[in-house]
C-alpha cells in the first residue's frame, strides 16, 4: 500500500473569479491581468509550503533583499510584473507587506479562512463516501421510477455501501 502523504491546500470562494478586482484585473490588456492572478496564485502556493500559513515570510539576507527578487526567484516571474501584481492586490485588500527584524513579511488576508490540511487517505475515504452516496442515490431513483434491482445487482450495490 503506498504511503499516506499529508499536504495543504487552499481553496477559492464561489466569487474569486467574479468579484470585481478579479474582473478588472482580467480586462487589462496584453493579458496581464491573467499573469498577475497567476502570480497571486503562486504567491499563495509558497505560503502552503509553511505548514498551512497565510503569511509568507521572506528571509532578510541582505540590505537590499527585496520581496520582489525572492518571489522572481521562486516562482519564476519577471520582478517588475510581481511588483506590479503585489501592488494591486495591496491596494484591493488581498494581501499586506510589512517588514520586522528578520523578514518581509507578506500577510494573505483573503485567504486565512482558505487554508485546509488533507492526505492521501483522507482524499481515498471521501471518494468512497461519494461513490456510496452516488450509488444510493442511483438505487433510490430506479426503485422510483418502478424498475426492480435483481437480487445479483443488489448483492454488488451492499458490498460497496458497506466498503468490501
Amino acid at each position: 500500500m503506498g504511503k499516506n502523504l499529508k499536504y495543504w491546500y487552499f481553496r477559492f470562494t464561489k466569487d474569486f473569479f467574479d468579484n470585481k478586482t478579479m474582473m478588472d484585473l482580467k480586462r487589462l490588456p496584453a493579458f496581464s491581468g491573467y499573469r498577475y492572478i497567476v502570480i497571486y496564485l503562486e504567491m499563495c502556493s509558497l505560503c502552503l509550503k509553511c505548514e498551512g500559513e497565510t503569511i509568507l515570510k521572506i528571509p532578510i539576507v541582505t540590505q537590499g533583499d527585496t520581496y520582489s527578487s525572492y518571489l522572481s526567484q521562486n516562482i519564476g516571474e519577471d520582478q517588475r510584473a510581481i511588483e506590479e501584481a503585489v501592488s494591486y492586490f495591496e491596494h484591493n485588500g488581498y494581501l499586506e507587506i510589512y517588514r520586522d527584524e528578520f523578514n518581509i513579511n507578506i500577510d494573505f488576508i483573503k485567504m486565512e479562512n482558505n487554508i485546509g490540511k488533507s492526505s492521501t487517505s483522507a482524499d481515498k475515504q471521501r471518494r468512497l463516501e461519494h461513490k456510496r452516496k452516488r450509488l444510493q442515490g442511483n438505487k433510490n431513483q430506479m426503485i422510483e421510477q418502478g424498475e426492480e434491482i435483481k437480487e445479483e445487482e443488489e448483492s454488488v450495490f451492499s458490498k460497496v455501501l458497506k466498503g468490501r
